[in-house]
């Protein structure tokens, strides 16, 4: 069974869900400031001053992801997961789900490994990516993001949540130039 929690909360009281929240060790941070993107294994020691700053990321992992977007000064903040959260000012919105179904699918994240570092390389923009990825399997793999949907009979998705990142193998011919 899966749970359903949201809440539009300050953003004071963002960090305090944040903190208080028990995430895996598997746990991605996806966040936004204006100066700058973030995508890196989540280890709960972002300052303060990093925080302030971020309109809108998401925490995920298989087991649940933790989402929000600053609107008009406060955090739309929706969490998705395998397990209910306690301690939390978030609400239960679990009811939604009732008649969804789960559905994954993969996408294709930027880049292909050009050798076994840890960064992938995309002739078309001009920068070497780090994903969070620690396996080493594939001498020119690629990147995916699973995603969890949640589907109405009709096959459209009424919720989404990031489910992980994973390392696939890539196209023999590659090389980098």
């Amino acid at each position: 069974m899966s749970f359903l929690f949201a809440a539009d909360m300050k953003p004071e009281a963002l960090l305090l869900e944040i903190a208080s929240h028990r995430f895996s060790e598997q746990a991605v941070l996806m966040a936004y400031t204006p100066a700058e993107a973030i995508f890196t294994k989540y280890s709960g020691n972002m300052n303060d001053r990093f925080w302030i700053q971020v309109e809108e990321g998401r925490i995920f992992s298989p087991d649940g992801e933790l989402r929000w977007r600053k609107i008009d000064g406060e955090m739309r903040t929706v969490y998705l997961g395998e397990s209910p959260v306690e301690n939390t000012c978030l609400q239960d919105k679990s009811h939604f789900l009732e008649g969804l179904c789960p559905r994954y699918t993969k996408f294709f994240l930027w880049g292909k490994r050009t050798d076994l570092e840890p960064e992938w390389i995309e002739q078309q923009i001009p920068r070497r990516i780090q994903y969070p990825i620690d396996t080493r399997q594939f001498h020119r793999g690629r990147v995916m993001l699973v995603v969890e949907q949640w589907v109405d009979a009709f096959g459209l998705p009424r919720f989404v949540r990031y489910h992980h990142v994973m390392e696939t193998e890539g196209e023999d011919g590659y090389a980098a130039e």
